[in-house]
C-alpha cells in the first residue's frame, strides 16, 4: 500500500507528538525548534513556565541539568547518537517543593542542523532500585555480623564447657575428700583423754581434743562454703550456656515458615535475662507485669525474640545516662481473643512529626541507625497476625510501644 509524504510526515509527528517521553529538538545554537507534550508536562512538573527559559534550549539546560548542557556544548557534529540513557539528577524541582528528580536522558544528532534530546522521569524507578540496593547492602552486612556473632558465642560456648569441665573436677575431687578424718580423729582422742593425759598431763591432753576438735569443724565448715560455690558457679555456666543458645537463635535469625506454639512470656523473660548486665550497668530499673495466664501463640520465637530485643534495646537507648529516672516497663496481658504487650521507657521520647515516619523504612533517629529496624519489627509483627504501634506524649517524655496479637 502507498503512502504519500504528507501522510506519513503527520503520521510521524503524531508519534513524536504524543510518545511516552520528551522529545526536544533545537538547532546548534541551542535555539528550540520543537517541543512534545510530554516534555511540556515533565518541564511544567519542575515549575520551569514561570521561572526558567522555554525558548532555549541551553538556557534551559543550564538551570535544570548542568551537566548535560556540557556535554551537548561540547558535541561536534556527526549524525547519530551523542549519549544514551545516562541518569541525572534534577534539582530544579526543589523550586516546587519536590526535591530532586530523576531523568534518564539520550541526545542525538538528527542533520547539522538539528539535535533531538529525548527524556523521561525515571524518580520511582531510581528511588526503588535504591531502596533495594540498600536493603540488599544491609542484608549482606547484617549476614556478615551474624556470622561473626556466630563464631564468636562458638568460642565463648567452648570457653564456659571447658571451664565447667573444670569446675566438675574440683567438685568431684571434693567430693572423695574424707572430711570424717580429723572428726574421727577429735572423738578418739576425746575417748581416750584420759589414758592420754597419765602420759602427757591433764591440760596437755584437753589442749590436743580441743585443738583436733576444731580443726575438724574449721575443715567441715570450709569444705560445705567450696561446695556451695562450686554449685553456684555450675548454675551460673548452665544460665550461661541457657543464654548461649538463645543468643545462637537470635543471630541465625532464619525463618523457615514453620508456625509453633511458643510461650510468649518466656520469650519476654529470655530476652531480659540477655539484656540484665546492660540495664545493669546504665542503672536502669525494670518493671515487669507478665500474665500467669497461658501466653501461648503458634509463631516462629526466633523472629518474636528478635522484635522484643529490638524494643528494649531502643528503650534502653532513649534513656539518657545522666536522667533522674531511668525506667522500662513491660507488660503482658491477655484477653479473650488477644496478647498484648507493651514495652515502655523513660527516654527521649519524640513528637508528631517523628511519630508519622517512625516506620517508613530508611528512617532513624539514631547517629548510626539504618532505619531498618522498626519496618523488620512491623512487618514480623504483621506476619504473625499482629499489630504494632508505637506513641510519646512528646520530647522528653518516654516512649510506649503497644503490639497486639490476634489469637
Amino acid at each position: 500500500m502507498h503512502i504519500d509524504i504528507t501522510t506519513r510526515e503527520k503520521r510521524l509527528d503524531s508519534i513524536v507528538s504524543y510518545a511516552p517521553v520528551g522529545i526536544v529538538q533545537f538547532d546548534p545554537a541551542g535555539t528550540i525548534i520543537e517541543m512534545n507534550t510530554k516534555a511540556h508536562g515533565l518541564l511544567q512538573s519542575l515549575g520551569c513556565p514561570a521561572t526558567c527559559p522555554r525558548e532555549h534550549a541551553f538556557e534551559l539546560l543550564k538551570t535544570v541539568a548542568p551537566a548535560v548542557m556540557e556535554k551537548l556544548t561540547g558535541a561536534l557534529f556527526s549524525e547519530g547518537l551523542i549519549f544514551k540513557n545516562e541518569v541525572h539528577i534534577i534539582e530544579y524541582g526543589k523550586e516546587t517543593g519536590q526535591g530532586d528528580r530523576c531523568w534518564q536522558i539520550s541526545a542525538s544528532w538528527i542533520d547539522p542542523q538539528c539535535i533531538v534530546l529525548a527524556f523521561d522521569d525515571i524518580t520511582d524507578q531510581h528511588q526503588q532500585q535504591q531502596a533495594m540496593l540498600s536493603a540488599i547492602s544491609e542484608k549482606a552486612i547484617e549476614q556478615g555480623k551474624s556470622e561473626l556473632a556466630a563464631d564468636i558465642l562458638h568460642d565463648i560456648g567452648n570457653a564456659v564447657v571447658g571451664l565447667g569441665a573444670h569446675i566438675g573436677r574440683i567438685k568431684r575431687g571434693l567430693e572423695d575428700t574424707k572430711d570424717n578424718l580429723l572428726a574421727g580423729l577429735a572423738d578418739f582422742l576425746n575417748a581416750q583423754q584420759s589414758q592420754i593425759a597419765t602420759g602427757i598431763g591433764e591440760a596437755k591432753a584437753a589442749a590436743a581434743t580441743t585443738m583436733a576438735r576444731s580443726l575438724a569443724d574449721s575443715q567441715q565448715e570450709l569444705h560445705t562454703g567450696i561446695r556451695e560455690s562450686i554449685n553456684g558457679q555450675l548454675a551460673i555456666l548452665s544460665h550461661i550456656q541457657a543464654i548461649l543458645n538463645i543468643q545462637r537463635q537470635y543471630v541465625a535469625g532464619k525463618e523457615t515458615g514453620e508456625r509453633l506454639q511458643v510461650n510468649l512470656r518466656g520469650v519476654i523473660m529470655d530476652s531480659l535475662s540477655m539484656l540484665a548486665a546492660t540495664v545493669t550497668k546504665r542503672g536502669i530499673v525494670v518493671h515487669s507485669k507478665l500474665t500467669e495466664e497461658s501466653t501461648l501463640l503458634r509463631g516462629d520465637r526466633t523472629r518474636l525474640m528478635q522484635v522484643i530485643m529490638n524494643l528494649m534495646k531502643n528503650g534502653i537507648e532513649a534513656i539518657d545516662l545522666a536522667a533522674e529516672e531511668k525506667t522500662i516497663s513491660v507488660s503482658l496481658e491477655r484477653t479473650a481473643t488477644t496478647l498484648e504487650l507493651e514495652i515502655a521507657d523513660s527516654g527521649c521520647g519524640f513528637d508528631e512529626d517523628t511519630a508519622g515516619k517512625l516506620f517508613g523504612r530508611g528512617f532513624t533517629t539514631k547517629s548510626t541507625g539504618t532505619g531498618l529496624g522498626l519496618t523488620n519489627c512491623r512487618e514480623i509483627i504483621e506476619s504473625h497476625n499482629g499489630t504494632i504501634t508505637l506513641t510519646s506524649d512528646g520530647p522528653g517524655k518516654g516512649a510506649a510501644t503497644r503490639i497486639k496479637f490476634i489469637l
